[in-house]
């Protein structure tokens, strides 16, 4: 945290106001440590925390403009409900993108080809196979499999949406794949 006086901070909200950008960045570099500690409040995740930090920021950014100083409020105390509601939508669409998926939704995309060369499966006679292995993952492994396979995922943005490590995913893909390709076997 930069060793800010309340008078320097005065004249950078008021900049900031005003849409200085080096003002902007001043506040976001002197409340990073804050931002941070709500997000890892919410998940423990570091790569999943990282995105609530930048939803934070829209929310400080938000309660920097409508931030009134003549209520002699400190403007960290007006800005975390700002800050904290925008990382819980955001929090809210992470788990709302994996809610929708289901073993239908992704099994009927037509995208199987890619999947169907990780297991070693080359048929499209076979994708009836290919479903019912699926049928008989964890719904966990179902969601890995959805989001890396049918929606074009990295490990990385699907450990942020199922709140996990990219380590986890990896093992839970892998685990997963060669589980189909024993029972296809």
């Amino acid at each position: 945290m930069l060793d800010v006086r309340e008078g320097e901070e005065t004249l950078w909200i008021t900049r900031a106001k005003r849409g200085e950008s080096d003002s902007i960045q001043r506040l976001i570099e002197k409340h990073a440590a804050l931002l941070w500690s709500l997000a890892m409040r919410l998940v423990f995740d570091r790569s999943a925390a990282e995105e609530l930090v930048q939803a934070g920021v829209v929310g400080f950014l938000q309660a920097i403009e409508k931030y009134d100083q003549a209520k002699n409020t400190k403007l960290i105390t007006y800005a975390v409900p700002w800050i904290l509601g925008e990382m819980k939508r955001t929090l809210r669409e992470m788990h709302d993108a994996c809610k929708w998926i289901s073993l239908d939704e992704c099994t009927k995309s037509g995208e199987e080809p890619k999947l169907m060369e990780r297991i070693g499966i080359h048929e499209d006679d076979e994708k009836l196979d290919l479903r019912m292995a699926m049928n008989e993952l964890k719904p966990d492994e179902q969601k890995v499999i959805c989001l890396r396979y049918y929606r074009d995922k990295t490990q990385r943005e699907t450990a942020a949406l199922l709140h996990k490590s990219q380590a986890q995913v990896s093992r839970m893909e892998r685990d997963a794949i060669s589980r189909m390709r024993t029972l296809l076997s």
